[in-house]
């Protein structure tokens, strides 16, 4: 088993829609949430992922998610200067996945989200997106956790 650290946590929109949506997998991890830090820009993601799915008003998934504890975070320039190093790893990590298994390039909201983890200290991620989990290889320096893994616990 291995145990997600303690203290503060960047959550991406993954994790944090599957909580809204009540996946199971997310759901074991609800009581992390409280040490959640997310960026505005990885807020905005989740509003409109919701918005679309669900129909769920963006001020409504605001009252949810800081009722939870949930930390929301300005993006800044920190964030934005750290953007061209992590396409750098994005590129090197898909340069070395080629063929069938081709890896998938971080969006802009992915990068946003690691950067704001970098940006507060090197902040541990939790995150379902697998692809992340390949990127400390790479040179990223974060430890990435995927809340889907049957092993990892709260």
């Amino acid at each position: 088993m291995t145990q997600l650290p303690a203290g503060p946590l960047v959550a991406d929109a993954s994790f944090l829609i599957s909580v809204a949506e009540a996946d199971a997998p997310a759901m074991r991890f609800v009581s992390v949430l409280q040490r959640c830090r997310i960026s505005t820009v990885t807020f905005g993601e989740v509003c409109y992922k919701l918005e679309q799915k669900s129909g769920v008003a963006a001020a409504d998934t605001l009252t949810t998610f800081a009722g939870l504890g949930v930390a929301l975070d300005p993006v800044t320039t920190a964030h934005a200067l750290l953007l061209s190093q992590l396409k750098s790893i994005d590129a090197a990590c898909r340069a070395a996945h080629t063929g069938p298994k081709q890896a998938k390039s971080l969006s802009l909201g992915a990068m946003v989200c690691l950067a704001h983890a970098m940006s507060a200290g090197n902040l541990p991620v939790l995150t379902g997106d697998k692809h992340w989990l390949t990127l400390p290889t790479y040179g990223l320096p974060l430890a990435v956790f995927d809340y889907r893994d049957p092993a990892l616990e709260p």
